[in-house]
C-alpha cells in the first residue's frame, strides 16, 4: 500500500499514476509574444502560485502559442491548450485575477465555477460551491495582512 493514502481503493492509485505526467507541466496564461530568430519569447503568467499573486515569467518556444489563453506547458516545449475549459479573468468587483473552471455549456452560454473570497460572489454560480470549499475560502482569506 502506498504511504499517505490509507485504505484508498485501487482505482484511486490508478488515477494518480495516470495523472502523474502532469507533474512535468506548468499551468500558464500567455501574454505578449515576440519572435527572436528561430524562437518565440513568450510572456506568461504562471497560474500555480497563491492567487492573486501569479508570477510573470518568460519562456522560449520554437512554436508560437495563441496569446491570452491558458495552457499546460512541459519542459520539452509541448503544450496543451485548456481554453475555454480553464480561463483567467479579473473579478468584476475587486479586479483581482481569478482562475475560472468550466462548469457547463448550454446553447452559446458557458458557465464557469469560480473560487471567490472576501466579497459577495459576482458570478451567478459562485454560491453553489460545496459548503466545505466556501468555509475554507472564508477561513483562508479572512485574515488581513
Amino acid at each position: 500500500m502506498k504511504a499517505g493514502f490509507g485504505s484508498a481503493p485501487r482505482e484511486l492509485y490508478k488515477l494518480i499514476d495516470d495523472l502523474e505526467f502532469f507533474a512535468n507541466y506548468r499551468l500558464v496564461k500567455t501574454a505578449s509574444m515576440a519572435r527572436h530568430g528561430d524562437f518565440f519569447n513568450i510572456q506568461v503568467q504562471v497560474l500555480m502560485s497563491d492567487n492573486p499573486h501569479f508570477e510573470i515569467d518568460h519562456i522560449e518556444s520554437r512554436a508560437s502559442l495563441e496569446t491570452d489563453k491558458v495552457f499546460y506547458l512541459n519542459a520539452a516545449g509541448g503544450s496543451l491548450l485548456l481554453h475555454p475549459y480553464i480561463v483567467l479573468e479579473k473579478c468584476p468587483e475587486c479586479k483581482r485575477p481569478e482562475v475560472l473552471l468550466f462548469d457547463k455549456f448550454k446553447g452559446q452560454k458557458i458557465t464557469y465555477l469560480s473560487f471567490e473570497s472576501g466579497h459577495k460572489p459576482s458570478f451567478p454560480n459562485g454560491d453553489q460551491l460545496p459548503l466545505i470549499v466556501q468555509e475554507f475560502a472564508a477561513r483562508r482569506y479572512s485574515v488581513k495582512s
